[in-house]
């Protein structure tokens, strides 16, 4: 490990500002190295009726920034928006960052689950009746909310707002970063880990998202490596695709938050009272 912990940073660089200026607040040597791209997605005739002015939901479930972000834009080109679309109704994010977001939009966010990320939704709403809750997500998604309240008895209309998509020219960046010594990468969804794992067995010839359930190539003649790097993830889900696909230790930030993820590096580095 070098004298400053060097963390990679794999967010979009609009949202990557705010963690690079902690990690370095906290010690740490910050290496921003954004792997992937969020873009809006056109709505299609069945989703922009879905947000349309007249439609009401009882429930709306927010699983991440990009979904507040995007969620609004595509609503406000239906000529709605989401507060519109929930009046009267809950707002559920799932977490601190989400709900933060939300309530800068003007949603009135009811409490945030426990845990953070798709089971801590689905546990928040248990025992709630939820008749018709509209849901917001990326358009490649392993998010579980929607099946399980599906299962019991709920109509969730699930609109696709926004695409992650790879940055071709990160590969190069990427490699660079390692040969300089990294200690942790940050990963904060799971299309981040696979844009990382995609990097890895392909060197820095190319970098493409890897579809979820897709396998990555592992014959690779030159593949980039880690020795000696943990991952630090924010999600279960997120996690989970990084014990599958990444070679190291995975932690798990026990918060959805810039705080959370900082706490657990320094927790991890030895670094508490520096954080």
């Amino acid at each position: 490990m070098t004298s400053r912990p060097r963390v990679l940073v794999t967010r979009p660089a609009e949202q990557a500002a705010v963690l690079v200026r902690a990690l370095a607040a906290a010690g740490f040597e910050p290496v921003a190295v954004p792997l992937i791209e969020v873009r809006p997605l056109a709505l299609a005739p069945a989703d922009r009726q879905a947000l349309d002015p007249a439609r009401r939901y009882d429930t709306l479930i927010l699983t991440s920034v990009n979904a507040v972000r995007f969620g609004q834009l595509a609503a406000e080109q239906a000529g709605s928006s989401l507060a519109r679309l929930v009046a009267g109704g809950r707002v559920v994010p799932v977490g601190p960052q989400t709900a933060a977001a939300a309530a800068r939009l003007g949603l009135a966010v009811e409490a945030v689950p426990e845990r953070h990320d798709g089971t801590g939704v689905l546990q928040h709403l248990a025992g709630t009746v939820v008749r018709r809750a509209l849901l917001p997500r990326a358009l490649e998604t392993a998010d579980i909310v929607g099946p399980g309240l599906r299962a019991v008895g709920a109509t969730v209309v699930e609109v696709a707002v926004y695409e992650t998509v790879a940055r071709p020219e990160a590969g190069a960046a990427l490699a660079a970063a390692i040969v300089g010594g990294l200690d942790a990468v940050t990963l904060m969804s799971p299309s981040a880990v696979r844009a990382l794992a995609e990097a890895l067995a392909h060197g820095s010839e190319t970098l493409e998202v890897v579809p979820p359930g897709a396998a990555y190539p592992a014959d690779d003649p030159e593949p980039l490596r880690l020795p000696g790097c943990v991952f630090l993830c924010v999600g279960e889900t997120t996690a989970a695709e990084a014990r599958r696909r990444l070679p190291g230790p995975v932690l798990l930030a026990d918060r959805q938050s810039v705080a959370g993820l900082v706490e657990a590096l320094s927790d991890n580095f030895g670094m508490s009272a520096r954080a």
